[in-house]
């Protein structure tokens, strides 16, 4: 009874702290990422909620999952108070994050996404994303061909150039296909979503240095636009485009490598070895 009181407490922790850290990643980015939690967190903190009531006393169930809640939130406010005292520097602070991101994968339905081979649209690029101050849209509104989406909380970008309004899932599945490539340069990010839909939709991908984890940054069509050079717009722009013409040339070649970012794919390679451990560890005591 204490190993599988045991095994229950620490399925609890598990999956609470994937959703506590996708919640705190997300905060304010309205993609997801805001991006949502993933469901496979949620489902197998709900699972071991019934589990334990299942299995146990009403009491120690509700104290098991009471405690698990308190202990993953004590943790990541000692984890900020930490990391806010510790590290001052940006740099220090992108490798741990990156670090993290690894642990925390995303997932998409890939046959959700429209995808054509020819875009009506293949000398555009498109930004994704709540337009707020720490997305940086402002920045690039130079750009000639690049095009916001997304709903807006920054007074300093301008509407009237080259703004789609807010994107609904319907127009994001069936319309996203038609650019040229994806822009991300957001101050902070956590293996964004909108880069899976990107993929699965044909676009390459140009991402800060914060939304680079989890993708091969050898492939031609991901573009990684290094944290010092993101004001140099003339820079980012040459890259955007670079990006953009190889990336509508290869669509097929982006399509088959976003396989790996579906959620069957994932499931089975990341989250199904884990459970099976559990189950085979815990699940005939």
């Amino acid at each position: 009874m204490i190993i599988k009181y045991a095994g229950f407490l620490f399925t609890l922790l598990w999956s609470y702290t994937f959703i506590k850290s996708q919640s705190i990643f997300k905060k304010g980015s309205g993609i997801l990422i805001t991006l949502f939690v993933t469901n496979i967190s949620w489902f197998t903190f709900i699972a071991a909620c019934f589990y334990g009531f299942k299995n146990f006393s009403f009491y120690h169930a509700l104290l098991g999952i009471a405690l698990s809640i308190v202990l993953v939130h004590l943790a990541f406010s000692r984890l900020t108070l930490f990391i806010n005292n510790k590290f001052q520097d940006k740099n220090t602070l992108l490798k741990i994050k990156t670090f993290i991101e690894y642990l925390i994968f995303n997932g998409v339905n890939l046959n959700e996404f429209n995808y054509v081979s020819d875009p009506d649209y293949p000398d555009r690029s498109i930004y994704l994303a709540k337009i707020d101050y720490r997305k940086r849209q402002h920045l690039f509104q130079s750009i000639d061909s690049l095009w916001y989406a997304g709903n807006i909380a920054d007074d300093r970008f301008n509407t009237k150039k080259n703004y789609l309004g807010e994107w609904s899932k319907d127009r994001l599945y069936n319309e996203l296909t038609d650019y040229g490539n994806l822009v991300l340069l957001s101050d902070g990010e956590a293996h964004p979503l909108v880069c899976m839909e990107a993929l699965a939709s044909g676009l390459g991908v140009v991402v800060c240095e914060w939304g680079k984890a989890n993708l091969d940054t050898t492939k031609e069509f991901i573009t990684v636009i290094p944290e010092d050079k993101i004001e140099d717009i003339g820079y980012v722009e040459e890259q955007i485009i670079k990006n953009r013409e190889y990336s509508v040339a290869h669509r097929d070649e982006i399509r088959e490598y976003s396989k790996q970012f579906d959620w069957v794919k994932v499931i089975e390679t990341y989250y199904l070895p884990n459970v099976e451990k559990v189950i085979a560890q815990h699940g005939s005591k």
